[in-house]
């Protein structure tokens, strides 16, 4: 006689099935912290890339990296991108914080990648500048902002400060309404809107004047009430100009997958405990 083979009911199906959605959900979330730590260490050394090269232009040069400056005028940015001469009346405007940085390209020899952080360029927040085929001597500053990704103490600032402990640049400036109400007494959730979105809003690589490289949780740095993206301290520009709201398309589509597999997870779960009372029940009335 043949014996019937195992049977497999409703209750052991979900039961699987819970266990692999709530497996995927930890591997996808442990794969995604990796890649964070990743983007932070490789980012870090952009920044410090672009430390050496900066103190190597003003060694150099006398003074750091700046073009055309005018007392009294607003600072711009990423003007004048196809002129040859960053100096020049047909370069780039009066005051262009993207321009004073480009010089690190033309004169440096740093590559163009180092100008972007690598978790905006897996976000979708940055693409890689080609200096369109040409030398970057023959171009004054990056085309869009999305060839920048990093922002720098304003160069243009009269009395410019290079205290060894206070930052010289970072991940991008967010912009917008958070940064101006940001104070120190908000909590960390709080505060993830007025931090660079390259690293999904959980904090920015800092590049301070004396080389090292932290991240901040916050853009209040060095123990100070001074947030480094505001007007009227440090203030690193430029600023992001489509404001703080901006969040990755590849972001959102991470967290909604995660956030859908743990609610399929979780009714699965509770039709497991239910399903196992209501059979309990049954099997106590017999």
């Amino acid at each position: 006689m043949i014996s019937a083979g195992p049977t497999f009911r409703l209750l052991d199906c979900l039961t699987v099935i819970a266990i692999a959605l709530l497996l995927l959900g930890a591997t996808l979330s442990a794969r995604q912290l990796a890649q964070s730590k990743q983007d932070i260490v490789h980012c870090a050394k952009n920044l410090q890339l672009l430390h050496a090269a900066y103190s190597t232009y003003t060694t150099i040069h006398g003074q750091p990296p700046r073009t055309r400056y005018e007392p009294g005028k607003p600072i711009t940015a990423f003007t004048g991108a196809s002129s040859p001469d960053p100096f020049g009346p047909a370069g780039p405007e009066v005051n262009d914080v993207s321009a004073a940085i480009y010089l690190l390209a033309r004169e440096g020899n740093v590559e163009p990648d180092v100008f972007n952080c690598p978790a905006a360029l897996r976000n979708g927040l940055a693409e890689q500048d080609t200096f369109e085929s040409a030398t970057a001597r023959r171009r004054s500053n990056f085309g869009a902002r999305i060839h920048f990704n990093y922002s720098f103490q304003d160069p243009y600032v009269p009395e410019r400060s290079a205290d060894p402990d206070l930052p010289l640049a970072a991940d991008t400036n967010p912009g917008g309404q958070a940064i101006l109400n940001a104070t120190t007494q908000q909590a960390l959730r709080e505060l993830r809107m007025s931090n660079s979105p390259n690293h999904q809003r959980d904090g920015q690589n800092v590049l301070y004047f004396n080389g090292s490289v932290q991240f901040e949780p916050t853009p209040f740095v060095n123990k100070s009430t001074d947030n480094m993206y505001a007007p009227g301290g440090v203030h690193l520009v430029p600023e992001w100009l489509a404001g703080p709201d901006v969040t990755p398309k590849a972001v959102i589509l991470r967290r909604g997958a995660f956030s859908i597999a743990m609610v399929v997870t979780t009714l699965l779960l509770i039709l497991i405990v239910l399903r196992g009372r209501l059979r309990t029940a049954a099997e106590a009335k017999k």
